[in-house]
């Protein structure tokens, strides 16, 4: 059984500050990021897929700006998914997700995440039972193959 490694485990103290008390950490904060994808691409052993994902107007793209701000941009691959190609509906659903994924000691930032369909069909009118643990047994599979090829995933 492959060990479920996509999950960062809770912070023990509250993660909220004021924007006035982060100010004089920023610089500290910035720093410790670019060393840790230094060292990251100097000993690639995993690769990082950032997922950015939220409601309209959440700030999205203003975290994916401030994270290739904040790193190295020259080793960060953005990536944003437009409706299905032809080509990409003749394939699973998240093979565009994983033919993108950033390679061993890289960092890749999805805009948007795959969960979306399984949103939208949950929301759409009586969706059958069947679409969804479809769709739900697609996501989990992937999670597991990502975890297994060592892709290190922030949602």
């Amino acid at each position: 059984m492959v060990q479920d490694t996509t999950r960062f485990t809770e912070a023990e103290n509250d993660p909220s500050i004021s924007k006035e008390a982060a100010k004089p950490l920023i610089a500290e904060l910035r720093s410790a990021l670019l060393k840790a994808q230094y060292a990251r691409l100097e000993k690639p052993r995993r690769s990082l897929l950032i997922v950015v994902a939220g409601i309209d107007g959440a700030g999205k793209g203003a975290t994916i700006n401030l994270i290739n701000e904040w790193m190295d941009p020259r080793h960060i691959r953005t990536l944003a998914f437009n409706p299905p190609t032809p080509e990409e509906q003749e394939y699973p659903l998240l093979w565009r997700y994983w033919r993108e994924l950033p390679p061993k000691g890289r960092t890749g930032i999805v805009f948007g995440s795959w969960y979306a369909p399984l949103f939208n069909l949950l929301m759409s009118k009586n969706p059958k039972r069947a679409d969804i643990e479809r769709l739900t047994s697609s996501i989990k599979d992937f999670e597991a193959l990502l975890a297994r090829d060592g892709v290190q995933v922030l949602e």
